[in-house]
């Protein structure tokens, strides 16, 4: 649902519009996943995005050090866009949008009661179940884990593009 000029600040929309009244006693939470962790998997996910824009634009690939190069340049032209879809889409703008965005308002506040951590996603929701006074009994069994074999070539990617991360998603490593 396409969400006008709060499309990225889905906390903040939450809180203006679809609970005013009850969001500041509201138990609001999100999770934060480690950015160059994020930024990775998002490389792998939105790869089909990424490859038909480089046929669009022309551009062919020589190695993945090219391919993530270009990656992280389509995500600062879909920053430095003034339209929501960017240059790749709304699909692609919705995923690389910066988390810390998301969850926080016009000043930079945080404005969603807790953020945890992806690691701790299971001691996470027991506290969140208690919270909501929901039984976490069958909690575990329900809780997905990511079982994505990591390839080398992301840890070098890492190394060599994390600075580069670290800019895009400067904020998302405060959270």
């Amino acid at each position: 649902i396409p969400l006008g000029t709060l499309q990225f600040k889905r906390g903040l929309f939450a809180a203006r519009h679809l609970y005013p009244d009850d969001w500041p006693q509201m138990l609001s939470f999100a999770f934060s996943r480690e950015p160059i962790s994020r930024c990775l998997s998002m490389y792998r996910f939105l790869l089909g995005d990424l490859t038909h824009v480089a046929t669009a634009r022309g551009i062919s690939f020589n190695s993945e050090e090219e391919r993530f190069g270009f990656f992280l340049q389509l995500i600062q032209e879909t920053f430095q866009s003034e339209t929501n879809s960017g240059p790749c889409g709304l699909r692609f703008s919705t995923h690389v949008n910066p988390m810390w965005n998301d969850v926080t308002d016009d000043s930079g506040k945080v404005c969603v009661t807790e953020i945890f951590r992806l690691e701790d996603m299971l001691p996470a929701l027991r506290s969140i179940y208690k919270e909501c006074g929901l039984s976490a009994e069958n909690l575990e069994n329900s809780v997905s884990r990511n079982q994505t074999k990591k390839e080398r070539v992301h840890d070098y990617l890492a190394v060599a593009f994390g600075p580069t991360i670290e800019k895009l998603y400067e904020g998302d490593f405060y959270l």
